[in-house]
């Protein structure tokens, strides 16, 4: 039968269509991967860079060791700043190891990326050919400061300069040296040869600006910051930057107008606006800051987070009940659950501020019971439980709130004091450590780190964080005063004068300088200097109460009673209330033998100011000295009665009983003290000492070595020598020796310590040690004690 002549065409046609696709796909890989990489290349002539990769990926699928189209695709990448470019340059790499433009711009990425030490492989992998290349050396530069190699940095950013004096990164790293060095003109001289139109531009003005600033040239970085600002208008650090300059100018109308700018380019963004607050709290006062944040609630819109603030000024300004009404009033209106939980935790927080835990309490259920995970509700039970000595509770509820807050320095801290008076000192360390890390050594946090470290007995420690957090915050004086204190107690004479220095340099820290000074000097018994110290710093402050003090104290000791107290007199009148200054000047009439003005001075002091807890130690110790005990308990329990969680206080109670020589009594004290404070360690080490001395029962001995535990490892000399006898009442004569021969070289003129330390060596077979311990001890204690009579009957 015959087709129909259309039907047979069609189908010669189908043919011919087919043959021609087979013969079109029949091309070799390498043929058709140069067909799609030509194409591309085509379309990148064209800035067609999206159907460009697409062509590319396919020749890339056909030949994948095909170095052009890899370049190609770099090229791409890089324009498009997409992320694929690393594994782009790191084909690029294996498939021609002598390509160095892509080799350093794979090790760019990978030092960006914190993989330093891989990126140091890439590099030292490079042939540099004939010719040196100062990009080579540049970038090893960098990336040896990464690995913190600093000379190895030095070294090659020096070669890379010598290869071509206008390398940037190598003029970059060198003048961050002289910086560093402190040839601060030095460091400008070398960044004003970079050329004007380099593409480092801004990385350069941000470090020229930073020089001017540590020339305290702030007005020319400000200029040049203010340029800076022109070219970036969206980079808010650069601002933030600028507030900073012109505050420590003060120039506050300048300040306040780019605190406005800044909140009305953003209305909705309540935290422009409460910056602005916070700059005129500190700068025209708290009546500003009112009248910005009742204005702005005026207003309307979201004020929610105003409303917050102005509770917190009524609060600080003890207009306690208008914040308790605000918050009240919030809680009811707010529509969002999460704001109205908010409004309630704020005003369970006012109410244990308060002291009111009735109030608090129920509140703290309340929300937890809408929201079990609610971190505010849970820091603030844990932080009633810590007060209630239920550490475990508060270590709970603090974990819980960290799942959702892991970085949060509040709750990181509060975690390490409840484990600090658990009595878990290296959990506790973590937490500050943690806490400070998280917080970008903020001082507040620095400062809390440190105190632990001093209680501890770690001022090693505490001077090498306080170091680091000095190099953070050059401008920060607290940091530098504390830092200056740590060597004082770790009797670094030479460098608390260094600070000394440093701090005088900078008129606001000049009276703390001479104080530092004036210590350190003392320190090394130069009195004279030291007084001439203080004398200047009383001068540069005539009016304030802590120079004087200082000045009286160095009079006092230095034989010259009458010049204290007539300096503490004329200060005094100007601040009659002063508590501290009136037991200063009761401390200095007691030198004079005026006893009975320094009575009357001390007894003032607890009338002025009856919450302060100077005028109640005071005067108890003055009559502990005339043997009324009666007295001074008397006013201990008065002080307590208006400070009941004064646990020094409590200790003074305790030791008033040893006094009286009723070691049963301070024994029940103790325990009570650290029943309530288990990390009290002054109370641990009395409590031990008088178990061990005092009773001789197998549970008070298993409690008094339970305890000591505690006292391990302590840098104090007195708690060394409590562990040391703890050691040896459990028969641990090789370990008790190792810690009382510590704790004898720290307290040489300790009676009680060489006996201690006698009798581990004579349990130990060294009877040559002991006797001559006894000897020692034995002339040290005053006759009549019940300790003499123990060594009268140990050198028998």
């Amino acid at each position: 039968m015959k087709q129909p002549v259309g039907q047979s065409f069609y189908v010669r046609g189908s043919l011919a269509l087919l043959l021609v696709t087979f013969v079109a796909g029949c091309g070799s890989p390498e043929e058709r991967a140069q067909s799609y990489y030509e194409s591309g290349m085509a379309l990148i002539e064209k800035k067609d860079d999206l159907e460009a990769r697409k062509e590319l990926l396919k020749a890339v699928k056909y030949k994948s060791d095909k170095v052009e189209v890899w370049r190609a695709l770099a090229g791409i990448d890089e324009r498009t700043k997409a992320t694929s470019l690393f594994l782009d340059l790191r084909r690029i790499v294996e498939l021609d190891p002598n390509d160095l433009n892509a080799r350093l711009k794979l090790a760019r990425i990978m030092v960006g990326g914190g993989a330093a030490e891989a990126a140091l492989r890439v590099v030292d992998a490079a042939n540099e050919g004939d010719k040196p290349n100062a990009e080579l050396h540049a970038l090893r530069s960098i990336i040896l400061l990464r690995t913190n190699d600093n000379a190895g940095a030095i070294r090659e950013a020096q070669r890379a300069y010598e290869i071509d004096p206008a390398n940037v990164d190598a003029i970059s790293v060198l003048a961050s040296k002289k910086v560093a060095d402190g040839e601060l003109d030095g460091a400008l001289k070398l960044l004003d040869s970079i050329p004007a139109d380099s593409k480092d531009d801004t990385r350069l003005a941000l470090q020229k600006i930073d020089v001017y600033a540590r020339k305290k040239d702030l007005p020319k970085a400000e200029e040049l910051l203010r340029k800076l600002i022109v070219q970036n208008p969206q980079e808010a650090t650069y601002r933030a930057q600028l507030l900073q300059f012109l505050i420590a100018q003060r120039k506050f109308p300048e300040a306040e107008k780019e605190f406005r700018a800044r909140a009305e380019a953003s209305p909705t963004d309540s935290k422009l606006g409460m910056d602005l607050v916070r700059f005129l709290s500190a700068t025209k006062g708290a009546d500003a800051a009112r009248a910005e944040l009742e204005a702005r609630i005026k207003a309307g819109g979201d004020d929610f987070d105003y409303q917050i603030a102005l509770v917190e000024l009524n609060h600080q300004q003890n207009r306690t009940a208008d914040a308790v009404q605000a918050l009240q009033k919030l809680a009811d209106t707010v529509a969002a659950p999460d704001r109205k939980l908010a409004a309630q935790v704020k005003l369970a927080e006012i109410h244990l501020s308060k002291g009111e835990k009735a109030a608090a309490e129920p509140l703290i259920a309340e929300i937890l019971a809408k929201d079990r995970r609610n971190g505010g509700a849970l820091r603030l039970r844990a932080a009633m439980s810590i007060d209630k000595g239920q550490f475990d509770s508060a270590i709970s509820d603090l974990r819980e709130a960290l799942n959702d807050q892991p970085k949060s320095v509040e709750l990181l801290s509060l975690l390490a004091v409840a484990y600090e008076r658990s009595g878990k000192g290296e959990l506790a360390d973590r937490q500050y450590a943690d806490a400070l890390k998280s917080s970008n050594s903020n001082p507040d946090v620095v400062l809390r780190y440190v105190a632990f470290l001093q209680r501890k007995g770690d001022a090693a420690r505490a001077e090498e964080i306080l170091m680091e957090a000095a190099n953070r915050n050059s401008n920060n004086l607290q940091i530098w005063s504390s830092l200056g204190q740590v060597r004082l107690s770790r009797q670094n004479w030479s460098g608390a004068l260094a600070i000394a220095d440093a701090l005088g340099r900078v008129d606001q820290a000049r009276v703390v300088a001479d104080q530092i000074r004036a210590a350190a000097l003392a320190g090394q018994n130069k009195i004279e200097e030291s007084i001439a110290a203080l004398e200047s710093a009383h001068k540069a402050a005539p009016d304030a109460p802590q120079p004087a003090l200082a000045l009286a104290s160095a009079y006092v000791k230095q034989g010259k009673p009458d010049k204290a107290s007539a300096l503490l007199q004329t200060i005094s009148n100007k601040f009659p209330a002063n508590a501290q200054l009136l037991v200063f000047l009761g401390q200095a009439k007691l030198a004079e033998k005026k006893n009975d003005e320094a009575l009357q001075s001390f007894r003032k002091a607890v009338e002025q100011q009856p919450r302060e807890p100077a005028g109640y130690t005071a005067l108890s110790e003055f009559y502990v000295q005339s043997k009324d005990y009666d007295a001074a308990e008397k006013v201990l329990k008065t002080g307590l009665a208006e400070l009941p969680g004064n646990v020094a206080f409590r200790l003074a109670l305790a030791g008033l009983q040893i006094q009286r020589g009723n070691n049963d009594a301070a024994i029940a004290q103790y325990e009570a003290i650290v029943q309530d404070q288990p990390n009290s360690m002054v109370a641990v080490n009395n409590l031990v000492s008088l178990l061990l001395d005092n009773r001789s029962d197998k549970p008070s001995l298993d409690r008094a070595v339970e305890l000591s535990e505690k006292l391990k490892g302590s840098k104090v000399p007195q708690f060394q020598d409590t562990w040391g006898w703890a050691q040896y009442k459990r028969g641990d004569f090789k370990g008790a020796v190792a810690t009382l021969e510590t704790a004898v070289v720290a307290m040489p003129n300790l009676a009680a310590a060489h006996y201690h330390l006698g009798m581990s060596y004579a349990a130990a077979g060294q009877t040559e040690k002991a006797a001559e311990q006894f000897k020692t001890a034995f002339s040290l204690e005053p006759d009549g004690t019940p300790l003499k009579e123990n060594i009268r009957s140990a050198m028998k």
